[in-house]
């Protein structure tokens, strides 16, 4: 048991495992997840509907989306971007490994008329608590820890959770990488893109360096 709970409340190193996929292609995990991206008045899986449809607005605008645009949406989920900029004339591709949420925007896309080409890209702080998040992790009794970490000099924050079942006991890493304005500007410089715009989100809002969010406009 001790060695358990070392292994529970180890400190990896950053990026040094990678389970997002069994976070969103689980059977019971994925369709919570699902739930949680068609909430509209959440911002957890995606944005508030509100907001997606100013920064849909604000995309179609400042890019001048229409017939002839091509826009691929890398990590699509549902579909609630690529819908809607499909309605704006473009031809969007939708690219995730949830085949759940996959499913959900082929029908959706179906259902309004709408021609979207969706791919299913497969891939193969301390707390205790039965059931965890409500239930979340899985459709059986289990016992969920989180583990939280911060890797200050990799500006990398790591929520670990580690989920014991009766038959089986597993561990899912979410790994969340933290930037400055500053830091994306000279990694774009690098790559080539020179001609770069500072937006304090993805709706066009003004830029704010004090502000917890910020979006890039990279052009080569």
């Amino acid at each position: 048991m001790f060695k358990q709970l070392e292994d529970i409340n180890g400190k990896p190193e950053p990026y040094e495992f990678y389970t997002a996929a069994d976070l969103w292609t689980g059977k019971h995990t994925s369709e919570q997840m699902l739930a949680c991206h068609l909430n509209p008045g959440i911002d957890v899986s995606s944005r508030r509907g509100s907001f997606i449809d100013k920064s849909v607005a604000w995309i179609g605008s400042h890019f001048n989306v229409g017939g002839g645009t091509r826009i691929a949406d890398f990590g699509c989920g549902p579909g609630l971007y690529a819908n809607r900029l499909a309605k704006c004339g473009a031809r969007v591709t939708g690219i995730d490994f949830s085949e759940r949420s996959i499913n959900y925007a082929r029908g959706e896309a179906e259902r309004s008329g709408l021609s979207v080409e969706y791919i299913n890209q497969r891939q193969e702080a301390h707390s205790c608590e039965e059931n965890l998040q409500n239930g979340f992790w899985s459709a059986d009794k289990y016992y969920g820890f989180l583990n939280t970490f911060k890797y200050d000099d990799a500006k990398v924050v790591l929520d670990k959770y580690t989920i014991v079942e009766a038959e089986r006991t597993r561990t899912v890493y979410n790994w969340l990488q933290y930037f400055s304005s500053g830091s994306l500007l000279g990694e774009f410089g690098e790559a080539g893109f020179m001609h770069n715009e500072l937006h304090g989100n993805v709706a066009g809002d003004p830029f704010d360096e004090s502000a917890p969010e910020f979006a890039i406009i990279a052009r080569v």
